[in-house]
């Protein structure tokens, strides 16, 4: 493994500069742009549809990579130390949302022990806020991780990736084929909804990324050409595949897909070869600035929302349909509230969003 350790052991940039162009599709899935056909008719269809579907799986497979690496070189308890720290930024992030989460239901005067039950639901399966859901599927993930290891049973854990995507794939995009099969009770039952994110998309990912690094000294004596073919070919696959599962009525949603897997791998693997080390010096603000524009942007949306309101100009603009502009005034207003408290150096202020 001293070519795999040796190629990690500076940082990589090109990782990170893929990490911030994902934080931006993932404001255009929120968002909901028909944004960008202002501007080049047809490419909205290419951003939402087919690009920012991966923003998001790019996150736990980058997760995945190096939490393994981590686990590997400085063992098992960094994998803990890792989840706490999660855990804390999830809990701030959670308190922050909580008010435009919950008010309606105590405006409405829901019972306090019925709100405690629906908080806790939330926080551990749901996220509270939609794209908060990350935080306790990489949690989860972490621990079932250290569990596999302390057990030494990696090799299983690595095997997971197969029936958990699988069941992911018939749950979701071929949800038509996954009538056919003896999950569907399991499919139509109230305990999957909370399991699917989690257990079924996120995590087949998370393992995903740390099977590379397991196999990067493999990976890395195979040609560069083919690996970049690979990539390639997973991108075409990615970008035809809605236009497929459309013609053939299999699909009921398609936020994770077949194609999905072999172009996060991929991707990552061409980023470590292809580290980018002129970018060096900007490598920790991008790191940065994408976990906060993740984490804060739909502070954003909200705000933009309740302004449409007093002002009939505007549009509701999450999960709606928004103008460019709309994008571009959420995409400054969170990289200057992302500047701002990047440019402070203050350890609690950083806090939120590293």
């Amino acid at each position: 493994m001293k070519r795999q350790l040796t190629i990690l052991d500076k940082n990589i940039p090109s990782l990170d500069l893929f990490r911030l162009i994902s934080a931006f599709l993932v404001v255009t899935v929120h968002v909901r742009p028909r944004a960008f056909d202002d501007l080049i008719p047809g490419i909205s269809y290419l951003v939402t549809s087919v690009f920012a579907r991966a923003a998001l799986m790019y996150f736990f497979a980058l997760a995945g990579f190096f939490v393994a690496k981590r686990a590997a070189e400085k063992g098992n308890a960094t994998i803990l130390k890792y989840a706490c720290r999660t855990l804390g930024t999830y809990a701030i992030w959670f308190a922050v949302y909580a008010y435009f989460d919950y008010v309606d239901e105590i405006k409405a005067g829901l019972p306090a022990g019925e709100l405690i039950r629906q908080v806790f639901k939330d926080f551990v399966f749901y996220g509270g806020d939609f794209h908060l859901w990350f935080f306790p599927a990489l949690i989860i993930c972490c621990l079932l991780f250290w569990l596999f290891r302390a057990i030494r049973c990696t090799g299983v854990w690595w095997f997971l990736c197969i029936p958990l995507g699988a069941i992911g794939l018939l749950a979701h995009p071929y949800r038509a084929l996954g009538r056919l099969t003896p999950l569907e009770p399991f499919f139509q039952s109230e305990i999957f909804s909370p399991l699917r994110r989690i257990f079924f998309m996120g995590m087949p990912l998370f393992i995903l990324g740390g099977l590379l690094y397991a196999t990067l000294d493999y990976w890395m004596r195979r040609p560069k050409n083919l690996t970049d073919a690979l990539l390639l070919i997973s991108l075409f696959g990615i970008i035809i595949e809605p236009a497929c599962d459309n013609r053939f009525s299999l699909n009921h949603g398609l936020l994770i897909t077949l194609f999905l897997y072999p172009l996060e791998f991929f991707l990552l693997l061409f980023c470590i070869r292809n580290p980018m080390h002129r970018l060096d010096r900007l490598g920790n603000a991008m790191r940065v600035d994408a976990s906060g524009i993740y984490y804060s942007h739909y502070l954003f949306i909200f705000l933009a929302d309740t302004f449409s309101e007093f002002d009939s100009a505007y549009v509701n603009i999450s999960f709606g349909q928004a103008t460019t502009a709309h994008y571009i005034l959420v995409m400054l207003l969170t990289l200057l509230f992302v500047g701002t408290l990047r440019r402070s150096n203050s350890k609690i202020l950083l806090r939120l969003i590293h």
